[in-house]
This record gives C-alpha cells, sequence and structure tokens, in this order.
C-alpha cells in the first residue's frame, strides 16, 4: 500500500521522529527471516503503519494474538485499514510505547518484529510536535523501567538485569537503545527477536547495554546487510535485519556458547519490484523463501557464500561477547552481573582492546598477544569542544607582533576587530586547515579566543560589590564591545531565538560570585575553561573521513586542535616519541582495525570516535622495531620518503605479530581496508547522487 503520513508532519518531523516506514518488501523479508508463520502471537511495540504485522500476518503468523503500538494517530489508521482484512485478535493501539497505559495485557510473545525510530530524542525535552504529545528522555527511561518491572512472566532476575540495563543505558543513546531493551523483554523463550537496526549497532558505545542483553539472553542467527543503502533511499543510512533467538539467561554475557550466526550482505542488484532478493531468485515464486532457506542452510553448516549480487560468512558468536568486554566501564555491567568473577582476568589494557573479529579470524591472531595504545604510554581523546564556535573562533585578516586583525566570520554583521595576540591561539578548526601530508606545518588561519584571566568592566565591578575575590583583567575596549553585542545576536531562529550566553554547552562556563565562598573567582560565559593536553595535542586525525583515516602531527607548539579531531598525546615519562605514534597510526594494521570497528555514517563517511582509537590492540614491538617504527615516523614527514616509509612501517608490525605469513597478512590488510573503503564510497555517491 501506498504510505500517507499525518498531513501535518513535513520532512524534518518525519526526520525528528524517525518515520521511515520498512515498506512490504522489507517487512516480508524479515517476516520471513524471523519464520514469523510459525509464531503464534506477535507483537510489533513501534508499528509504524502495520507494515510488520501485515507481513507476519500474510506468512501465516499471529494465530492467537497481534497487537501493535504505534504514537502517530495517522500511522495508526493506515495500519488499522493496511490489517482490516486480517482474521483473529488483531489490535494496534494509539499510544506510546513506553507508557504502561498502551500495555494492558503486559506478557510474552512468539514474535517481536520491529522497525523501531532511531531519531536521537534528546534534541527535545518532551513536549509536542505536529500535534503530537513526545515523551522526554526521563518518560522514556521512567517507562521502560516500569514495563520491565511490570512484566511478570520474566523472572526476578530477568527483571534484575533488564532493569539495569534500562537504568544504565547511556544518555547519548538515541530512542532505538531503550526500542532495543524493550523489545527485547517482551520475548519469551524459544522466541524471535526480529529489528531493522542501523549498521552501526556493534560500534556505538552507548548501544553496549543492547549488546549485553544479545549475549545474555539471545543466540543471535542472521544478520542482513544492506550494503548499498538502498532499503531506505529517503534516510541515506545503511540498515541491518537482525534475527535472534531467545534462550534462557546464561547467568553472563561474557561465557562462549559454542555457537555462531551467519552474517549476510546484499548489494542493490539483488532488489526487485516485488521483493528485496528478488534478483537473487528470479525463477522461483517466493524469493524471499528460497532466501531465508538458503541462509539457513548456510548457518546449519557453518559455511559462506560469494557472488557478485551478495555474500554470506558464519561468524563464532565469540564476536559479540568480544565486543562487549572491550566496553566494561559502564557501572551497570557489574550490577548485571552479580558477585563473583565472569570474565577471564586480565590487565586493563588487555580489557580494553579488541580486535575486530574479521580481523582475527583472517590473520589468526589472538587478543592475548596484543597491548592497547597505553601500552606506549600515550592515550586519545577529543578536541576543544566549545559549545559556541561562532563566537570563539575568528578567521585572521591580518597577523601582527602584538595584536592581529581579525574578522568574525561566524556572527553575521558584527565588523572586524584587532585583538591582542596574547588573547589569542591558532586553531585546526576542519579538515580543510590540514596539510596534505603528515605533518602540519602551515599556519592556520583560525584563531581562537582564550579570555581566562580577562573580563568586562561590569563583571569585574558586579563580582567585587558582591564582596567576591576578582583577579581578571578588564578587556581592550574593542574586544569588550565586541562581546557585549555579540551577547545579544539571535543565533537560533526567528521561531526559537537563541543568545549565546543561553548556549547549553556555553552556560557551562558560566560561575556567578558567591559570598558564601569569596576566594573563589567567578568565571563568564565568553571565558572557556582551561586547555586540557587534550586540547593540545603532539597528534591529532579527523573524526569523519571520506577516505582512510590520516593522523597528523603537529608542528606548532601550542596549536589547539577542535572537536571535529581525535587528539593524541603522551600520559607517562616513559611514552614513545610522538614519531612512533605517527608511524603506528598511519599504518595498514590501525587502518583495517578502524575500518572494521569505527562507525560508518548513512552518507559512507568513517566516524573514528576516541574510544575506537583507545580499543585498538597493537603487537608488542621489539626495541629494535620501536627504532624503526621513529625513524619511520620522522621520514613521514618528508613527502619524497613518506611512501618508503609507510611500507616499512607495515613490514615491521605484521614482523611484530606473533606467527608466521608476513607477506600473506599484509596481502589481507590491504584487501580488507580496500573492501571497506569501496563499500562507503558507493555510500558516498549514492549521497551525491541524491544531493544533484
Amino acid at each position: 500500500m501506498s504510505v500517507t503520513l499525518s498531513p501535518d508532519l513535513q520532512a524534518e518531523e518525519r526526520k525528528r521522529l524517525g518515520q521511515y516506514f520498512s515498506g512490504r518488501r522489507l517487512a516480508l523479508l524479515l517476516a520471513h527471516l524471523a519464520r514469523a508463520g510459525a509464531a503464534k502471537s506477535v507483537v510489533d511495540p513501534m508499528a509504524g503503519v502495520g507494515d510488520m504485522l501485515a507481513a507476519s500476518l500474510e506468512l501465516g503468523g499471529g494465530t492467537e494474538r497481534v497487537y501493535g503500538v504505534e504514537i502517530d494517530p495517522g500511522a495508526v489508521e493506515q495500519s488499522r485499514q493496511q490489517l482490516r482484512t486480517a482474521s483473529g485478535s488483531i489490535l494496534v493501539s494509539e499510544g506510546d510505547a513506553f507508557s504502561r497505559s498502551s500495555w494492558p495485557d503486559l506478557r510474552q510473545w512468539s514474535l517481536v518484529i520491529t522497525n523501531p525510530p532511531y531519531v536521537r530524542y534528546q534534541r527535545g525535552a518532551g513536549g509536542s510536535l505536529a500535534g503530537l504529545t513526545l515523551p522526554s528522555p526521563s518518560d522514556v527511561r521512567c517507562g521502560l523501567l516500569s514495563l520491565v518491572e511490570a512484566n511478570e512472566e520474566l523472572s526476578v532476575e530477568e527483571r534484575r538485569v533488564f532493569a539495569a540495563l534500562a537504568a544504565g543505558y547511556g544518555g547519548l543513546a538515541d530512542l532505538a537503545v531503550p526500542s532495543w531493551l524493550l523489545s527485547a523483554s517482551l520475548v519469551r523463550e524459544g522466541g524471535t527477536l526480529a529489528m531493522v537496526v542501523p549498521d552501526t549497532w556493534l560500534s556505538r558505545d552507548y548501544a553496549a547495554s543492547v549488546l549485553y542483553a544479545l549475549c545474555r539472553f539471545f543466540k543471535v542467527e542472521l544478520v542482513v546487510e544492506d550494503a548499498d543503502a538502498v532499503w531506505f533511499p529517503d534516510a541515506l543510512v545503511r540498515t541491518t535485519l537482525l534475527v535472534a533467538r531467545r534462550v534462557a539467561d546464561r547467568g553472563t554475557a561474557f561465557a562462549a556458547s559454542g555457537t555462531g550466526y551467519l552474517r549476510a550482505r546484499l548489494n542493490s542488484s539483488t532488489v526487485g519490484p516485488g521483493s528485496v532478493v528478488e534478483r537473487i531468485f528470479p525463477d522461483r515464486p517466493d524469493p524471499d523463501l528460497a532466501f531465508t532457506e538458503r541462509l539457513y542452510e548456510l548457518l546449519e553448516a557453518r559455511s559462506e557464500f560469494q557472488s557478485g549480487q551478495w555474500s554470506a560468512k558464519w561468524h563464532d558468536d565469540r564476536t559479540l561477547s568480544d565486543l562487549l568486554r572491550q566496553r566494561q566501564g559502564p557501572t551497570w555491567v557489574g550490577v548485571c552481573e552479580g558477585p563473583g568473577p565472569r570474565v577471564e582476568s586480565g590487565s586493563p589494557a588487555r580489557a580494553r582492546i579488541c580486535l575486530p573479529g574479521d580481523l582475527r579470524t583472517a590473520l589468526e591472531v589472538p587478543d592475548t598477544e596484543l597491548q592497547g595504545i597505553d601500552s606506549f604510554g600515550w592515550t586519545a581523546g577529543q578536541g576543544l569542544r566549545t559549545g559556541g564556535n561562532r563566537f570563539f573562533y575568528l578567521d585572521l585578516v591580518a597577523a601582527g607582533t602584538s595584536e592581529s586583525r581579525l574578522s568574525p566570520g561566524g556572527l553575521k554583521g558584527l565588523p572586524e576587530l584587532s585583538v591582542p595576540n596574547v588573547l589569542l591561539a591558532p586553531v585546526v578548526q576542519r579538515q580543510r586547515d590540514c596539510d596534505a601530508g603528515f605533518v602540519q606545518t602551515a599556519e592556520v588561519r583560525s584563531r581562537v579566543l582564550l579570555l581566562r584571566g580577562w573580563a568586562l568592566a561590569e563583571d569585574i565591578a558586579f563580582t567585587r560589590e558582591a564582596g567576591v575575590a576578582c583577579h581578571d583583567r578588564p578587556l581592550p575596549e574593542a574586544l569588550a564591545e565586541h562581546i557585549r553585542r555579540s551577547a545579544h545576536l539571535n543565533v537560533g531562529s526567528a521561531e526559537e531565538p537563541r543568545r549565546l550566553p543561553e548556549l547549553s554547552a556555553v552556560r557551562t562556563n558560566v560561575k556567578a560570585p558567591d559570598s558564601a565562598r569569596p576566594d573563589r573567582s567567578p568565571s563568564h560565559w565568553y571565558q572557556l575553561p582551561a586547555l586540557a593536553p587534550r586540547h593540545t595535542p603532539n597528534l591529532f586525525l579527523a573524526r569523519v573521513n571520506h577516505l582512510h583515516p590520516r593522523a597528523l602531527r603537529s608542528a606548532t607548539p601550542g596549536l589547539i586542535v577542535d572537536a571535529n579531531f581525535t587528539t593524541f598525546w603522551p600520559t607517562s615519562a616513559g611514552a614513545v616519541s610522538e614519531h612512533v605514534i605517527l608511524a603506528l597510526m598511519n599504518s595498514s594494521w590501525v587502518r583495517a582495525q578502524l575500518e572494521l570497528s569505527a562507525t560508518v555514517l548513512g552518507g559512507g563517511a568513517l566516524k573514528v570516535e576516541a574510544a575506537h582509537v583507545r580499543r585498538l590492540a597493537f603487537p608488542s614491538p621489539s626495541p629494535s622495531a620501536l627504532e624503526s617504527l621513529e625513524t619511520c615516523g620522522r621520514a613521514l614527514g618528508e613527502p619524497r620518503q613518506s611512501e618508503a616509509a609507510l611500507t616499512m612501517i607495515d613490514r615491521t608490525l605484521i614482523e611484530a605479530l606473533p606467527g608466521p605469513g608476513a607477506d600473506e597478512r599484509q596481502n589481507v590488510l590491504a584487501r580488507l581496508s580496500a573492501d571497506r573503503l569501496i563499500t562507503r564510497s558507493s555510500r558516498l555517491s549514492l549521497r551525491h547522487a541524491g544531493e544533484r
């Protein structure tokens, strides 16, 4: 059926609601993969227009009960129309899936099948959108907790664990994470969880609670990936179909079960008018059924398949528990696991690192033989996040010996001004500021205002009137006037005006005078906090990369690096030199790990977070290997020597790995990296084609 959204939902509002409906073709494929025909009871907690429920019914499922929940009344009406000809006990309820009132019959189900909204709901605090009442993040968490605690078909221990996961998932998680946990909690033992998920489901740190639930309560069976991001063309997001069977509580998420799952990848050439896999089986009356049978055959045989249209490979389920093991930081892990040792003992460094499963399998290198970046005396973080770049960053017009002429390019309507150099620092703000090689030598044209120790005359007077010590010096008048004018500019929209001092990340700069603490100097919205080593790093790497990630060394002491970059700095006196880390971070070994573990964005770019870097696994180099890496790292600063240096870096690291076969391992690294880049590049091309 054609989908007609609520008439007052515009494109941006659809995006905020995550309203990218599955459609009949994708819903039918997922229903087949989940063997929906054998499910006596079927539920979709985020039913949309009813595609998943209709597909399950079409295959003969839901003979006892079918239920759906949907928050948008327009979508509810369409789902009811789509399901009106079906027989049996069918109900689609209008309401919030995280509200107890939406679940008059809270129970376990044979099949939970859904395409939850993948939307960052923290952008709002609830309220309404296009006439819909939206839950706040607090409402969602509290609602999920109440549903878990009220579900008497869960055992006492299961309720305890799901409650800990509900209480502990990260505050940056999008709505999909509590949706996953709700859906997982509703599956009866022996039942099936079938979901449309983003392809980042394994790489996002804030989804660790979902991974925990899967490892402890489920056996993942099938993972089917949309290699070319064609299933949801309007969203330009590569998605994945996940099918997992509910098993008895294992008591821990870190015990290997000795089983595995099949991971398949479909490219755009498989899609036909009637089925996502129609062109794989053009002569079969039901290509979805034929594809499902083929996948389960490969799963049973622990085999693999490769063709020009699709591929499939069996994976040991240890890859999932290994991914979870590296995320043991959250306190909820200890709560869920309970007292007593649950995980193999090892050094903290080993507990954090994790070699991607594809790389471990291809190279036959165990994690226990590797070490993290902290073993070299270094760590990684994120660059300077001001919360208001338009104010704090200015463009250099002319540099002088004592002061510089600057343009407030981010704030329209304000004139150029002169600022003493003592209040400025150069900053690498974007990738276009970076040199083409591996060393940043060119002068950047952006400057950041560093005004700690300086304040407006009126703020100094107010502080002293409050009886609080103030050691700030008065700002030069031209800069003071610029700050006053900036404070009154509207940096929001006409409908929702915002002022710079009101921005959430800027407000945290403010510490009002406190007469109870007269010796503590206040701070003001235009004064950034003190700089940390992560803001002035030795090395940095762009967080979003269209090509392979590339690390650069700063040749300018004190150069500030923006939060658009992941940054590196030494943490101990015995740390190896920055040249060694530069060599390591530009090796094929690291490139392959990041390509396989970092987050691929909807448009195809690779997003590298500091957490990805801190989990990188390195061989333990000998003293002579460290000397070689030092020499090669220095050579990366010489364009004529860089290519030979990169080759020597790769050779040094491969030879430092335990086991033989250096040449073959180098070929594997190159192939894995190239394959991932080709896949990502096809998505970038798709995005640019859409923009044209």
